[in-house]
């Protein structure tokens, strides 16, 4: 992985030329095909915008460590048995036909199901404004005062692909795929075409992991991140970009000229209150100034 985790960004243009900067080094130009014949789109760079700098590449199902015996524990056990449930509920609300297992993965994973998949996107406009979300950190003593008004910098991570062996295409292999790939589902939520989202997938934890991991939380947390960066070592290179919490509101502004706000990240009813409620929220003073 390389070592560029230094790189703090002041202002949307800064952003937009260190990305530009980096999509003019790449030497390598891409015009894929698949089997049939037919371009597909394979990306150059993906992102992933969170709102704590400390957050590491982490799963949501594996964010807690298990409270179960792990002699009897499986995490393939349990990601399967929600996947089969998710599906059989929610199989009436979808209208596309003939869903990979990944496509209910991809879904339930951007509607906050546990899976051991991290969502990404080719936008970096899309990855900066969920980096600037404010994120309020919990309340702590010091010098015997309660401090609870701080705020968490933001971070955006960038995934540069270096060729095309880590794409996982579920349409054309059946094989579970290992750690370290990345694959776009087919269009199965509104969010997920506007956001342009593609998924990265995380092997579940070996009892060694674990049982190392189970010694310390921020081990149990980091531990996803390097196994991740190390398969990704040999096709790519994995950055990562701090947001200044004090910068995010100018910067939410600027994207929101720039047309990247709630309305288009969440393209529903729901998103345009947000993004009105955030505009009125603005003027009378933004959360955790």
């Amino acid at each position: 992985m390389t070592d560029n985790h230094n790189i703090v960004i002041e202002t949307l243009s800064d952003y937009i030329k260190i990305v530009s900067d980096y999509y003019t080094s790449l030497e390598e130009e891409y015009s894929p095909q698949d089997q049939n014949g037919y371009s597909s789109i394979r990306p150059r760079m993906l992102f992933r915008g969170q709102e704590n700098y400390d957050w590491n590449l982490r799963p949501s199902l594996f964010r807690k460590e298990p409270k179960f015996d792990r002699d009897e524990f499986n995490w393939s056990d349990v990601q399967n048995g929600l996947i089969r449930e998710f599906s059989s509920r929610a199989n009436m609300y979808i209208t596309s036909s003939n869903m990979h297992r990944f496509d209910w993965l991809a879904l339930g994973q951007h509607n906050r199901l546990p899976t051991r998949l991290l969502d990404w996107t080719i936008s970096p406009l899309v990855a900066l404004y969920f980096a600037c979300l404010p994120y309020k950190l919990p309340s702590e003593c010091v010098d015997n005062k309660l401090v609870d008004d701080k705020y968490a910098d933001g971070s955006v991570w960038l995934l540069e692909t270096k060729n095309l062996s880590n794409i996982y295409d579920p349409c054309y292999d059946d094989n579970e795929p290992e750690e370290g790939f990345v694959f776009r589902p087919k269009v199965v939520s509104p969010f997920i075409e506007s956001q342009l989202g593609w998924f990265s997938i995380h092997s579940y934890p070996s009892p060694e992991e674990e049982e190392y991991a189970s010694q310390s939380t921020n081990e149990f947390q980091s531990i996803s991140t390097e196994n991740f960066s190390r398969r990704c070592k040999t096709w790519s290179e994995l950055r990562k970009f701090r947001i200044p919490h004090e910068n995010k509101k100018a910067l939410l502004r600027e994207l929101q000229i720039m047309g990247v706000d709630e309305a288009f990240i969440f393209p529903s009813i729901g998103g345009i209150a947000r993004s009105l409620s955030r505009e009125l929220r603005d003027k009378k003073g933004y959360i955790g100034e």
